[in-house]
């Protein structure tokens, strides 16, 4: 009798539990309708008076993501960071030339060969037209995709265009960067940058391969190779 009357009482306790579990199952699903709906009327309220931040306010919109934290920018390299604007300028200030046809940066040719195709950086201030044209052949504006181009196609061969600046001009490319992720409220910045690996090569032509590491690192102290600019390259002398 006693084991009939246990059964039961489980049997009540839990036909109370499941049904108070159900009943606010139920409560929380009619809570998440009104919330669906409450928003459905505030962003049509808000679309009718143009203050909705969505699709009819695309500026409200920009504002209000760039202003939301954000995590982490990983793999962010220096060299893909810096603003077209910024090549142009640090072209100009190197005395570099243009390939019109290229639309990338080139040595000038000594004492100029005549070449029309060849001009001065500093002509892209100017040309409010090649101005245009290098900052669309370095960037991804106003890019749209055609056959045998995609934007992956586009955004890989302008690393080869905006190329041959000093690397003096390195430090205020990284200030660029900060700032703008800064603005963007950004939490944290992986920065990438590779060093020129012709540095390497010349060490390793110039000292060789030694298996002890100790002597190898000696030998590579010693060399005190030291880096110079010449015609916009990079040679070494061993003192």
């Amino acid at each position: 009798m006693k084991s009939k009357n246990l059964c039961a009482e489980w049997a009540r306790f839990y036909s109370f539990w499941c049904g108070l579990l159900s009943e606010r199952a139920r409560r929380r699903r009619k809570r998440k309708k009104q919330r669906r709906v409450l928003l459905r009327h505030r962003v049509r309220r808000e679309k009718a008076n143009g203050s909705w931040r969505g699709a009819g306010n695309p500026s409200q919109l920009r504002q209000f993501l760039k202003k939301m934290p954000k995590g982490a920018d990983l793999h962010y390299h220096l060299s893909g960071g810096a603003y077209a604007e910024s090549f142009i300028r640090a072209a100009v200030e190197d005395g570099l030339c243009v390939d019109v046809k290229q639309l990338a940066f080139t040595k000038c040719p000594a004492g100029g060969d005549g070449d029309k195709t060849i001009v001065p950086a500093s002509d892209a201030y100017k040309s409010q037209a090649l101005y245009d044209q290098l900052i669309n052949a370095f960037s991804m504006r106003s890019f749209v995709p055609y056959a045998g181009v995609s934007g992956t196609n586009h955004f890989f061969d302008t690393f080869g265009k905006f190329g041959g600046t000093n690397a003096s001009h390195k430090p205020e490319w990284l200030d660029e960067s900060r700032l703008a992720r800064r603005g963007a409220n950004e939490q944290y910045l992986e920065l990438m940058e590779t060093p020129d690996f012709s540095i390497a090569a010349r060490a390793a032509g110039e000292v060789g391969w030694k298996d002890d590491f100790k002597e190898l690192r000696e030998a590579l102290v010693s060399a005190q190779f030291e880096r110079k600019r010449e015609g916009g390259n990079a040679v070494f002398r061993r003192n």
